[in-house]
Parts: C-alpha cells; sequence; structure tokens
C-alpha cells in the first residue's frame, strides 16, 4: 500500500463516505467513479467490475468525459484508498455527507495549521 498523505479531517470524511456508499450500493468496498455535468447535476455512478480498477486510461476516459467528479479507488487494506475529485464544489460534498464541513475539518492532523477552505480539486491517499 502507498504511504497515506492524508492530513485534514474532510479527507477521511470523504473517505468514509465512499466506503459506505459502495457497501451499501454494491454489498461491499468497491471503486466509484461519480461524474457530474456542469450544474452539478449527477450523470454517473459506475462501479467497476470485481477484480477491476480505475485506473490509466479507464480513469482518464471517465474524467474527460466529466467537467465535474469524484474518484475513489480503495485498496486491498481495509481503510486505505485513493481519492481524487475535480472541480467539485463543497456544497455538493456536504450534501453527501449530510452535514457542514466546520473549521475542525480543515485542521491539519500533523500540525496545528489549517486550510482556509474546501479545495475544489484535490487527490489524496487515506491509509
Amino acid at each position: 500500500m502507498p504511504k497515506s498523505t492524508a492530513r485534514y479531517r474532510f479527507e477521511f470524511r470523504v473517505h468514509d463516505w465512499a466506503v459506505s456508499t459502495s457497501r451499501a450500493l454494491c454489498g461491499r468496498r468497491t471503486g466509484v467513479f461519480i461524474g457530474m455535468r456542469d450544474d452539478a447535476s449527477l450523470r454517473r455512478i459506475y462501479f467497476p467490475r470485481p477484480g477491476r480498477a480505475f485506473s490509466g486510461d479507464r480513469k482518464n476516459a471517465m474524467a474527460e468525459a466529466h467537467p465535474v467528479w469524484l474518484l475513489y479507488a480503495p485498496y486491498e487494506e481495509p481503510g486505505s484508498a485513493y481519492l481524487e475529485w475535480f472541480n467539485l464544489d463543497r456544497s455538493i460534498v456536504e450534501r453527501w455527507l449530510e452535514g457542514k464541513l466546520g473549521p475542525e475539518d480543515f485542521l491539519d492532523v500533523r500540525n496545528t495549521e489549517s486550510r482556509e477552505d474546501w479545495p475544489p480539486t484535490w487527490r489524496v491517499i487515506v491509509g
């Protein structure tokens, strides 16, 4: 498993949401790609077949077809995954999380610094 790069609580919250969503819809922890239109309406939720992953050309093709998207790609180790999103508005994430992101979600867990706000484009390894 690659080394974790997660630093902020919002990364763990989005990770946990993706895990629970994939389990609820597929019966197991699996990858998910959520593609949205420019107006933030949902266009596609895609789960790979068992044993297949989102990587390389597959991920790039899906990303290029959607102006707004989120990718969750779990590693074999429970609790670890690659997360990436593009042009994803904070209000959408708060809707998915069923609650607002607060100042505590932007604190750096490795030190006492914090981010100013939600990053609309981001990638992180949670582990």
